[in-house]
């Protein structure tokens, strides 16, 4: 069975409404039961300029997985907003867990009417695409 786990970092320091917000969405979100995925959760521009995109990982698999030298893109209304290749040494993401994370993308291109705004947008419309080895497993 599919279990809610939080880095030892975000598990500190996690706002409780932030909290709700990723068990809820856990609950409510649909699991493959054959690949890892993303399930978004919300986006924000931080005072960089930076695009942060917040997800759910899922890995439904019998084997735990690392990101590493993993090809990520962010997809809004078919058009690659941003892309880059992630490599998060200390992360795992367990065996039948989903874990919150969030994606810095240092370089983008405009998102909708926001992408100038600091701050975050509850709702996302676009999609994490996982274009590395992971999405092969």
């Amino acid at each position: 069975m599919q279990q809610l786990v939080f880095e030892a970092a975000w598990n500190k320091t996690i706002a409780d409404i932030d909290r709700r917000k990723i068990e809820q969405a856990f609950h409510l979100g649909k699991i493959s039961d054959t690949f890892i995925h993303f399930q978004m959760l919300w986006s924000a521009i931080n005072h960089r300029g930076e695009l942060l995109i917040t997800v759910l990982i899922h890995n439904p698999t019998d084997k735990a997985v690392q990101i590493r030298d993993e090809k990520i893109v962010y997809v809004e209304k078919e058009e690659t907003v941003a892309e880059n290749i992630f490599t998060f040494p200390t992360l795992e993401i367990g065996a039948y867990c989903s874990l919150p994370w969030t994606f810095i993308f240092p370089t983008h291109k405009k998102i909708g009417e926001q992408s100038d705004t600091i701050g975050r947008t509850e709702y996302v419309a676009g999609e994490l695409l996982l274009m590395g080895q992971l999405n092969k497993r």
